[in-house]
């Protein structure tokens, strides 16, 4: 059997040695092959190379560099753990081999000259001639699209215009702006307008029953992702995706306290901006990742992966850490505390996000985990960077067609949840936008509401209410935009107030009566809808604060709506503060409550007005107590805002009304005294509209338009010494 063996052994090498020598006798020989030149080290390597008998790798490339385990597939599950998915071939950059399965042989350049060889070069002249017929038959095919068999006798624009007009009236239109292309990179559907150049192409080739462009034409344009690879990885951090995924598993907190934090996003956070699409399905999958977690100690085995934490998807534990983040911020912690953890989990959600590559994998758990994340931005006092931070997140939800609905009605559960995740889109974009007085990153507000079931005592639900106030403050900012007179710019003012106060009218019971309330979550919810609604109105009416609208009929009108509703957006605050103290941690809560009672004070309503002299005192009070209760310290726009209302407060108590208040008025009570400088009095009243004697100057509005305008004091005092926000 040896002998056997050993014979076929020495048969096989013979034959090779023949073979060997029957290729060497072929070859060109060389110049250093007759002894004339010695042959160098390049040389020599390279026709040993040629020689060199051609096996069959049985792992990818960057396995076996690495010299580890290969499972033969491609990618392969080491290369994706490792996070280079996009490296694993088979052959190296200079071996690749065809489909054939012959070598290609490598491009060699002599002095200028590249040679290819013969097979390579008529593959590339027959893609290049398949191309060229292709786009030969496209230019044919537009042709065909732009030609009327019933415009002969017409002019070829008047042809042409009607054209454009019944496609894009007809149902074939509807259709063209629902195209969803696959991603040959994550799988995830990637939407395009109808009016692409892919998206035509696309159309004029289905159904032809060739194989032109593929499953997508994404790659054709250069419109897909070709690196599956997070582009911005950090150069000195961990590098592999198991490694860090498993470091952030040890962030996690016990069960009891996963609990707790998302009991507090769900109670707190979650009640003035649901921002999740499925609230109810988020926790479901949390008590299914914590069982998972506590079986994997108990057993001892490790269910992380690359991709997978404890059984769930990264991009799903991203959105896990985000609404710890939003949960921390509404717990009963002391305030440095609270801030430090929430600032841990923003972190590790946007590890998360990375880990996953967002920027080209970008799926509906990564559009709403974003969202939190600009939430719980905004309600660190960092609504710049959640401004910022928001257009990237709308570009993403736009490449998944979130701001498209489908024609088929009931909508489907995953429908239902990409409408609910645009509007929260939508609210997001609105609330920092009407802040900023800037134009919406986002495009498209027309989107139709998402279907919601009634509240049980009728109406709509808050929710609804909520995405009808957000559009209208769409709608308030389009139309500052627009150029036209100031009398159509009121006009169009009193029809959008109109769609708030039928909004309001079509609430459930408890969101327009506080008697209706049965629980604090519903008492919640009637004052943050009465101070959304009061404070959209007063944003709608604000052109007509302005000296140059004095004229017109609806101004004056429209002046006391405006004040009006400046006053219920604090009566609104403190009665939420009243109720639900936890829910004025809000940001946009917040905010719009200091907004109004600054411009109050600033427009000198409290020496007109005793409800509005009574507000601001109160608004300090609570705003002071809540610091103290949380063993918080203010932050800076707050603490701002509370010294300018201060200095308000002191100059109206300064402020004559006859001789006999005068006479008091100058008579500064030692308390005072002991906040700040007579100074300092000075200087606030000068600056936001009184004599030195301490009387309001007639027209604190002439300089509407310029920087001594309320809105410009009101961003000075917020952001501090002018507007610092982005």
């Amino acid at each position: 059997m040896d002998s056997r063996l050993s014979s076929q052994g020495r048969d096989e090498r013979l034959r090779t040695g023949a073979t060997d020598a029957t290729d060497a006798a072929h070859e060109p020989q060389s110049a250093f092959d007759h002894g004339l030149i010695a042959p160098s080290k390049e040389d020599v390597d390279d026709i040993l190379r040629k020689k060199r008998k051609q096996r069959e790798p049985k792992a990818c490339y960057p396995c076996r560099q690495r010299k580890v385990r290969c499972d033969s597939q491609v990618p392969c599950k080491t290369c994706v753990e490792r996070n280079h998915a996009h490296l694993c071939t088979w052959y190296p950059p200079d071996k690749r081999q065809n489909v054939n399965g012959t070598a290609v042989s490598t491009s060699h350049t002599h002095h200028g000259t590249t040679t290819v060889d013969k097979d390579d070069w008529d593959r590339i002249c027959s893609k290049l001639d398949h191309m060229e017929r292709a786009f030969a038959e496209f230019k044919d095919d537009m042709r065909k699209l732009c030609t009327s068999n019933n415009a002969q006798n017409e002019s070829s624009a008047d042809a042409l215009d009607r054209k454009i007009l019944a496609e894009t009236t007809g149902p074939k239109y509807v259709k063209a702006m629902e195209v969803n292309e696959l991603s040959q990179m994550t799988g995830e559907n990637i939407h395009l307008g109808g009016g692409s150049v892919p998206a035509l192409i696309a159309a004029l080739n289905k159904g032809k029953g060739n194989d032109l462009f593929g499953s997508s034409v994404l790659p054709l344009f250069g419109l897909d992702n070709e690196s599956a690879t997070y582009p911005f990885v950090s150069l000195w951090g961990q590098q592999g995706a198991l490694q860090r995924v498993n470091e952030l598993a040890k962030v996690l907190p016990g069960d009891a306290e996963c609990l707790e934090t998302f009991r507090q996003y769900r109670d707190g956070n979650y009640v003035t901006y649901p921002a999740v699409a499925a609230i109810e399905r988020l926790e479901s999958d949390l008590l299914q990742f914590l069982s998972n977690r506590r079986t994997a100690q108990q057993t001892g085995e490790h269910q992380n992966t690359g991709s997978s934490m404890h059984g769930m998807p990264i991009r799903w534990v991203a959105l896990l850490f985000a609404a710890f983040a939003g949960g921390i911020q509404f717990s009963t912690m002391p305030g440095k505390d609270r801030d430090l953890l929430s600032q841990v989990y923003v972190c590790c959600s946007f590890e998360c996000l990375r880990i996953v590559n967002y920027l080209a994998n970008a799926s509906l758990e990564v559009v709403q985990a974003m969202l939190v994340l600009g939430n719980v931005l905004s309600n660190g006092m960092n609504a710049g960077a959640s401004w910022s931070f928001l257009g990237m997140t709308i570009r993403l939800a736009q490449s998944l067609g979130l701001h498209t609905m489908p024609d088929t009605r009931p909508l489907s559960e995953i429908d239902l949840m990409r409408s609910r995740t645009w509007w929260a889109v939508l609210w997001q974009d609105s609330l920092l936008s009407i802040s900023y007085d800037r134009a919406s990153s986002a495009a498209t507000a027309d989107c139709p509401f998402p279907p919601e079931e009634s509240s049980q005592r009728g109406g709509i639900t808050f929710a609804e209410a909520m995405r009808r106030f957000c559009k209208v403050g769409l709608d308030t900012v389009r139309n500052r935009l627009a150029p036209q007179s100031i009398e159509n710019r009121l006009t169009r003012c009193v029809d959008l107030r109109k769609e708030i106060q039928r909004t309001q009218e079509r609430a459930a019971d408890h969101l327009r009566d506080l008697g209706s309330c049965r629980s604090i979550k519903d008492q919640s919810e009637y004052w943050i809808v009465y101070l959304h609604a009061s404070y959209m109105t007063s944003e709608l009416c604000r052109p007509a604060i302005s000296p140059s609208t004095a004229e017109f009929d609806k101004s004056n009108h429209l002046r006391r709506v405006c004040i009006d509703n400046l006053m219920n957006t604090v009566d609104a605050f403190l009665g939420l503060a009243n109720s639900s103290p936890i829910h004025t941690r809000s940001w946009a809560v917040t905010h719009r409550a200091l907004s109004s009672a600054l411009l109050l004070g600033i427009l000198g309503e409290p020496l007109r007005n005793p409800r509005a002299q009574q507000l601001l005192p109160d608004l300090i009070n609570v705003l002071r107590n809540m610091a103290t209760l949380t063993n918080s310290e203010l932050s800076p726009p707050i603490a701002r805002s509370i010294s300018a209302l201060s200095k308000l407060s002191a100059s109206e108590s300064r402020t004559p009304k006859t001789v006999d208040d005068w006479q008091q008025g100058n008579q500064v009570s030692q308390a005072d005294e002991n906040k700040m400088s007579q100074q300092q009095i000075d200087e606030a009243a000068l600056s936001m509209g009184f004599d030195e004697a301490g009387f309001f100057l007639p027209n604190p509005l002439s300089g509407f338009e310029d920087e001594s305008s309320p809105y410009a004091l009101m961003d000075s005092i917020i952001w501090g010494g002018g507007r610092q926000g982005p």
